[in-house]
């Protein structure tokens, strides 16, 4: 086991490396959508696209409702 361990140290070393990277990024995004942020690190109010898939989904269900009817 030693031997297979020193053979591949470099190989295991960036392999715990990326998921540690992994693992912290994911805790990042994580806790930024706790904290109500978007993924680019502002806000969505300021955005100049904020509640564009609101709208355009009440938008859609306003006319299906009108078809309904």
């Amino acid at each position: 086991m030693m031997e297979f361990i020193v053979q591949n140290g470099g190989t295991i070393f960036v392999l715990l490396l990326l998921i540690a990277m992994v693992v912290f990024v994911a805790y990042h995004l994580t806790q930024n959508h706790k904290q109500g942020k978007s993924s680019c690190g502002c806000g969505c109010g300021g955005c100049d696209q904020a509640g564009c898939a609101t709208a355009h989904m009440v938008e859609n269900l306003q006319s299906e409702m009108k078809k309904k009817k």
